[in-house]
């Protein structure tokens, strides 16, 4: 966990009162950690936070990287990423394999 004892879902309602933007895990964006990304409009104040695939309890690491490596070759369909990503069948119905 981040800052020790502080409860990730207190981190993100703390920096949501602070005016950032916190965007949900997406196998189109995330990484396994969390990242910030690049603004959408130069005129907000701060750049918005990805949670990472981490944040989906039982998503497992080793389908995290799976997700990665698909995403780098090329997918953008959950058949894509099931192909190219040797994604456990487990892993295929987490809500973070949701795709646009």
């Amino acid at each position: 966990q981040p800052m020790g004892f502080y409860q990730p879902a207190q981190l993100v309602r703390d920096a949501r009162e602070h005016g950032v933007e916190v965007r949900p895990p997406d196998v189109s964006f995330s990484d396994w950690n969390s990242t910030v990304e690049a603004k959408d409009d130069p005129r907000e104040r701060f750049r918005p936070v990805r949670l990472g695939l981490h944040q989906t309890k039982g998503f497992k690491e080793k389908d995290g990287e799976a997700v990665m490596e698909a995403r780098a070759a090329g997918a953008n369909t959950l058949e894509a990423y099931a192909r190219h990503g040797k994604l456990t069948r487990r892993a295929m119905f987490f809500p973070a394999m949701r795709t646009p």
